[in-house]
């Protein structure tokens, strides 16, 4: 079984923002302070870099984050692996230590599943991009999604 870890790709280069969020909806209020892309450039430098790693058959899976958020990303990518979940670590998020917006916020951005033996190609190819990749959590095979606070070796 292939070893493979989960790695959170930022495009919006801004502060998690909850307006316009599903979560704002579901608490009956929309919310002025919205994501958006503060840097174009970065935003396609990002885009481009992922492009090169499909273009390099580097992904195992991939998810965006800006429907729902990065909880229901995680939760989407569990449901299609009926058999395993993953564990996750937060503690990478440095702009923030609130987990609302963390877990909700829906700020372009995707979520990737990358075998570990093709990280460090992974990692060239957004180096030379100049783009942010965190490295988020592992699948497990025990069918949860577990959020611990340690880092990730």
């Amino acid at each position: 079984k292939k070893r493979s870890s989960f790695y959170h790709v930022d495009f919006s280069f801004d502060e998690l923002r909850l307006g316009g969020s599903a979560f704002a909806q579901s608490l009956d209020k929309v919310g002025s302070d919205v994501p958006s892309v503060k840097n174009p450039e970065y935003f396609r430098a990002a885009f481009n870099a992922v492009q090169q790693l499909v273009k390099e058959g580097l992904l195992l899976a991939g998810h965006d984050i800006s429907a729902g958020g990065l909880i229901t990303c995680l939760l989407e990518m569990c449901f299609a692996n009926v058999e395993g979940g993953m564990t996750i670590c937060l503690d990478g998020f440095k702009n923030t230590n609130d987990l609302v917006k963390i877990l909700f916020a829906e700020n372009p951005g995707i979520i990737l599943q990358v075998a570990d033996d093709k990280a460090k190609r992974m990692y060239e190819i957004f180096d030379e991009a100049g783009v942010a990749c965190l490295k988020i959590g592992k699948p497990t095979d025990e069918r949860h999604i577990r959020v611990r606070s340690e880092i990730l070796p």
